[in-house]
């Protein structure tokens, strides 16, 4: 059994894999629940209250006593699935959504993210003297130009409008792959929308989530738009979980829109504005209301629109992507360069440095790690 400071109990108990739920409404200051998950020797981080750290789950356990303050509300969320559990403040009973769960990542209290947004909402202007500036590829690529031919990308989006031919080519990523975050891309030899395409259709396989977005990427860019995939990172540097998405440069709006094609996912604000990711950790750090389509989806289910708030609140504290949006980039040998954006007050010391010591297999690729807190320059539109 561990304890964690307070209110925070978990106990490993082996039983059968039926979900269960109990509680105890004893307590007026907090509320007991038990709850069943399927794991296979999966590791659950936690952060509460200050105290972070990690176990390991065996085949199956039962997570037992989340002790809540009434106002608190604990996430459990993995590459597939999440779970909820909110005390509801007027009548004390937990509320869960159940999802069958093969892997967990993390345990989280998500109430104290969104005012993670708010405290580091401030961007600067240091930026590596050297810092290259962001550069596309153009669609005269070969390999771009196998993708729009092979996959006929012209008649995926017959829209007129440019915003609805944006949106139908990330649907369109999509439906053609399966995610799998137990995937390691590495199993592919060239990381590029053809072979992702290839290995998919062939094996009836999933990716993960950041191959899936280097696909959506390369067929951004095959169609003429100026792309970049970008890693979405929590605030814990020992959380292992972030999530990829896109941005896409939309000339009509003069403005980068977030895509998500792992969920087929797009945040708008009031009015039914397409936002940035920028815009979307704006209106998010403010409280402001935003709005998630309707036809969010999980390989082929609908998808909850208050979990996938949730999670993306974890994982817009910061970002990370490539300088150079191009085919085959997550293969290419030699230089390879990445820029990472961070806000004021988190890893300071980093802003306007760049890191170019390491070297990876056998130093057949030599990577350069620029940090920023330059939110514009992060930004930069491709022109």
């Amino acid at each position: 059994m561990r304890m964690l400071t307070y209110t925070l109990t978990f106990s490993f108990l082996c039983m059968s894999a039926t979900a269960q739920h109990i509680t105890d409404a004893n307590d007026s200051s907090a509320l007991d629940s038990k709850y069943l998950l399927e794991s296979s020797n999966d590791t659950v981080w936690y952060n509460f209250q200050g105290e972070v750290g990690s176990f390991t789950l065996s085949a199956i356990d039962s997570i037992s006593h989340f002790r809540l303050p009434k106002n608190d509300t604990l996430m459990l969320y993995s590459g597939k699935d999440t779970l909820i559990i909110i005390p509801q403040l007027a009548v004390p009973v937990v509320r869960m959504k159940y999802e069958k769960y093969d892997r967990i990542a993390h345990v989280e209290f998500p109430l104290s993210i969104t005012g993670n947004l708010r405290e580091y909402s401030v961007f600067g202007n240091a930026v590596p003297t050297n810092m290259p500036p962001f550069i596309y590829s153009p669609t005269t690529d070969s390999g771009l130009m196998k993708l729009r031919s092979l996959y006929a990308l012209d008649s995926v989006c017959r829209e007129k409008g440019e915003v609805d031919r944006i949106v139908s080519l990330m649907k369109w990523a999509h439906r053609s792959v399966k995610h799998d975050g137990s995937v390691n891309p590495l199993n592919l030899k060239d990381r590029n929308a053809l072979t992702i395409l290839d290995s998919c259709r062939a094996t009836n396989r999933g990716v993960n989530c950041r191959m899936i977005a280097t696909l959506l990427n390369e067929v951004y860019l095959a169609m003429g738009f100026g792309s970049r995939h970008i890693t979405c990172l929590p605030k814990d540097p020992k959380d292992p979980d972030c999530h990829v998405i896109n941005i896409v440069y939309s000339d009509s709006l003069k403005k980068w829109l977030y895509m998500d094609p792992t969920f087929q996912a797009y945040f708008m604000d009031s009015v039914g504005q397409l936002l940035s990711i920028e815009d979307v950790r704006q209106l998010m750090a403010s409280g402001h209301q935003l709005f998630v389509n309707d036809d969010i989806d999980y390989n082929g289910q609908p998808h909850d629109k208050q979990i996938y708030y949730r999670y993306m609140s974890k994982n817009l504290f910061r970002f990370s992507c490539p300088v150079s949006s191009e085919f085959n980039y997550e293969s290419k040998l030699g230089l390879r360069e990445w820029v990472y954006l961070n806000p004021i007050g988190y890893a300071d010391d980093m802003a306007g440095t760049a890191d170019t010591t390491w070297t990876e297999h056998k130093e057949t690729v030599k990577f350069i790690d620029y940090y920023t807190n330059d939110n514009r320059v992060f930004w930069a539109p491709p022109h």
